[in-house]
């Protein structure tokens, strides 16, 4: 739940034995702009119901592109942060498998952003159309000599979007 300039998550962490939730209250990097769910990433290599704090990550940016980044929620108080540059401004944020999350801009630019060895924050820009079933469509096509000049396709996020 985002309120304010603030996170809280809770029932998180819960175990059969203890029946305890685990809840936790981050401070969001400042912003001029209103904090909302979409800008917010809970990851874990496990189900969170049953992760190990240890292992559950957050990643929270601001609209202008500040990422803060809590690599393990033991340690609420070790973050690293980090400016991203999307170009414009960053409207949805998603854990990906492998510990990485993927950023959104308004404008569709996608950035993968995911912490180092160093504990640092990295990020790179993700190529639209790079995926392993990008242009089969024009493959296809092709092959019944029905290929058309390739559409200006934007890349958009739904619910449940994953790469």
């Amino acid at each position: 739940m985002v309120c304010g300039e603030r996170l809280i998550i809770w029932k998180i962490c819960q175990t059969a034995v203890a029946k305890l939730s685990v809840c936790k209250e981050l401070q969001l990097p400042s912003s001029e702009y209103n904090y909302t769910a979409d800008l917010v990433a809970v990851s874990s290599g496990a189900p969170l119901e049953t992760a190990a704090v240890q292992s559950i990550s957050v990643l929270a940016v601001s609209v202008e592109g500040t990422a803060r980044l809590w690599p393990s929620m033991a340690q609420e108080g070790n973050y690293t942060e980090a400016d991203v540059d999307l170009g414009d401004l960053c409207n949805f944020v998603v854990a990906v498998r492998g510990g990485s999350f993927v950023l959104s801009s308004e404008k569709s630019r996608l950035l993968r952003a995911s912490v180092d060895s160093s504990g640092r924050l990295q990020h790179r820009a993700l190529q639209q159309g790079q995926g392993m079933l990008s242009g089969i469509g024009r493959r296809v096509s092709s092959l019944f000599g029905i290929l058309s000049p390739p559409a200006n396709d934007t890349v958009s996020h739904a619910d449940g979007f994953s790469l």
